[in-house]
């Protein structure tokens, strides 16, 4: 190393150069100080983008503020943002805030970009969004024009996706305008593709829409048909806006078809599921219905307590069409109850909406003739522009062998992306194929094991019943009572379970049995044992449409046998006539089940608590986590509650 005393000499060449290099640094130096600052604000402008985006729906005003200002950051960075992302973003928001006019002066600059440079994606994006604005103005034509031309770019990307959601939006649109059998043909094509893809919301949308055509065409049970796949698929998804609309659907189409009960019942989800989403629009929405199905069920009072609460304030957020359908409501309802005065200014202010709604059509079809009129001159000029281009090409004939070879590689280029599609398609093919072999081999597979159980519980069934057979011989042979009073009642006890199987291997449902179904047939078999009159014991029953697992059935079906067989010998001694009520259902989780007769009763001190029946029925409820009480009242009743229970649900509609 040398030392500090030593010299080194520098010359002036030496010296320029120094200077040089610390100017550089000093230049690279800035440039990161300017990149670190750029991101900086990059970072700011994504984060209030995403907060723009998340209010969108529920405050526009809110989110236009926010694009405002990330207009004055972006000022100094990037000119082509603007051009990129905040023009559709404004037009979504003023869209949400009824703005229509800006909405689509800030679409149509964005699409007029994006077409320039035939960004084929984004010009999909912005006509699927100008599809929704005009939907909202009740312009269901350049709407479907809108839908119809998105659907042409995402075919022409391809974008599968992009094809179901283009193809739904099409057909319900077609729908708005009476052209069902079109409308239809987009529909089941968007629900099939949906399918295939595994897009269920995309797929729930595209039943919903069937279902809108063919209410549309009176077929309401067709309708109901369709209403239900979209809202079993719905609910098995985490999107609100998609339950509150399925959940809308299905009480709407219930009233139509007058069943009031099934109305109202999706009609309190629906307000459920619209208190978690909490936009205003939408809870006006929901209000509306439930008052207008209350009204239907004449709760008068009910219905005008919620008209009465939709302030002034909350009607001005929603669009034009929900408007009119707010005031419907209120002069149904006002009518109803007697407030002619209230009736009448709804009338007043539905009239004033409805005459906008028309206005807005009428104006809408001269902005189309003007189009129309437009449309022709640019053809026209297009025409005079190709008639110089051809001028020019005959003049440029001595260029004719180089276009040829640039048309002849174009020809290869395109050869080649067709031979590169078609093995994509064969691909494609393959794996469709192997998929549809492999659902087919699983539904074989399904069908043999469903198959398999039925066979193990039909032989169940049959050795209950050989059991039961062999009890009914060994009591022929038996003399003593108590012995013989014990063999009959094993016998009832196996047959209780035989029951289970039996309906098992019977039906399709080959895990759980209709609880209804079972019990009557129980108590029909116990009281034709015990030689029971129909006008002796009267049998009366409240059993929920509950499906029940074996391993839950089983139990109760023993505990039941015990009960009625109990009841059927001690209840009614020295009465004519008596009632024995069964009732089964569940509540907030837990499995309530009364047995009660109006017999003599019995002494509660006296219960001979180490008999065997008493033994089993405390012993099967500890098992099913479960509380006994006993009551004795003009007879007695039994109700015991049950926690660890396995049951599956049919559809109650």
């Amino acid at each position: 190393m040398k030392s500090i005393s030593n010299v080194i000499f520098i010359n002036s060449n030496g010296i320029y150069g120094l200077l040089i290099c610390l100017l550089l640094t000093a230049s690279l130096n800035a440039q990161d100080a300017i990149q670190d600052q750029n991101q900086s604000s990059k970072d700011t402008i994504n984060k209030l983008l995403k907060n723009a985006w998340k209010l969108g729906r529920t405050n526009p005003e809110k989110s236009l503020q926010i694009l405002g200002r990330i207009d004055s950051i972006n000022s100094g960075l990037d000119p082509k943002f603007k051009e990129d992302v905040v023009w559709y973003y404004y037009g979504v928001f003023y869209k949400n805030s009824n703005q229509f006019e800006l909405s689509e002066q800030n679409f149509n600059k964005y699409q007029e970009l994006h077409e320039k440079y035939n960004h084929k994606g984004r010009v999909a994006s912005v006509n699927m969004a100008k599809a929704n604005m005009f939907s909202d103005l009740g312009n269901y034509e350049k709407s479907s024009e809108a839908a119809a031309l998105a659907l042409k770019m995402y075919e022409e990307i391809p974008d599968t996706s992009g094809i179901v959601i283009a193809g739904n939006k099409l057909g319900y649109l077609l729908s708005e305008i009476d052209r069902f059998d079109e409308a239809l043909k987009y529909l089941n094509s968007s629900a099939e593709l949906a399918e295939l893809i595994a897009e269920k919301r995309d797929e729930a949308n595209a039943y919903t829409n069937i279902a809108i055509v063919h209410e549309k065409q009176k077929n309401f049970n067709l309708a109901l048909n369709y209403y239900r796949k979209a809202y079993k698929i719905g609910e098995s998804l985490t999107d609100d806006y998609s339950k509150f609309n399925n959940r809308y659907n299905m009480a709407t189409i219930h009233q139509k078809r007058k069943n009031l009960d099934s109305a109202l019942y999706y009609g309190q989800k629906m307000i459920e599921i619209s208190k978690v989403i909490d936009v205003p629009s939408i809870s006006i929405v929901a209000k509306n219905l439930m008052s207008d199905l209350q009204a239907d069920q004449g709760r008068i009072n009910q219905a005008l307590k919620v008209v009465r609460s939709i302030t002034d304030e909350e009607i001005a957020t929603l669009g034009l069409k929900n408007k009119i359908e707010n005031y419907k409501v209120a002069v149904k309802v006002y009518k109803q109850s007697g407030n002619y005065k209230e009736a009448f200014e709804s009338l007043e202010l539905l009239k004033k909406y409805n005459d906008s709604l028309t206005g807005e059509n009428a104006r809408n079809k001269i902005n189309e003739l003007d189009i129309a009129y437009q449309t022709e001159l640019d053809i026209i000029y297009e025409t005079k522009k190709k008639e110089k281009q051809i001028a020019l090409l005959d003049l440029e004939n001595q260029n004719a062998q180089l276009q040829i070879s640039r048309k002849n590689r174009t020809i290869i280029i395109v050869s080649i992306a067709l031979v590169l599609i078609t093995l994509l398609s064969v691909i494609l093919y393959v794996i469709i194929r192997k998929y549809l072999k492999q659902q087919k081999v699983l539904a074989k597979a399904l069908d043999e094991k469903s198959l398999l159980l039925k066979e193990i519980h039909h032989r169940v069934k049959n050795n209950l019943q050989l059991v039961s057979s062999l009890l009914t011989l060994q009591g022929q042979s038996i003399t003593d009572d108590i012995a013989l009073k014990a063999i009959n009642e094993g016998k009832s006890r196996v047959r209780s379970m035989a029951l289970i199987h039996q309906d098992l291997y019977q039906t399709d449902n080959i895990t759980s049995v209709s609880a209804q179904t079972y019990f009557l047939k129980l108590c029909n078999e116990l009281f034709d044992t015990y030689n029971i009159k129909k006008d002796q014991i009267k049998l009366i029953t409240h059993i929920e449409p509950l499906y029940l697992d074996v391993d839950t059935l089983i139990p109760i079906g023993l505990i039941i046998n015990e009960l009625i067989t109990n009841a059927l010998k001690y209840a009614f001694k020295g009465i004519e006539k008596g009632t024995i009520e069964i009732s089964l259902k569940e509540e907030k989780n837990v499995l309530k089940l009364n047995v009660n007769d109006n017999g003599v009763g019995y002494d509660l001190n006296q219960l001979n608590t180490k008999s065997f029946g008493n033994k089993l029925i405390r012993s099967l409820i500890q098992q099913l986590d479960g509380s006994l009480e006993t009551k004795i009242d003009h007879g007695t009743k039994i109700s015991m509650a049950f926690k660890d229970y396995k049951i599956s649900r049919e559809s109650k509609n």
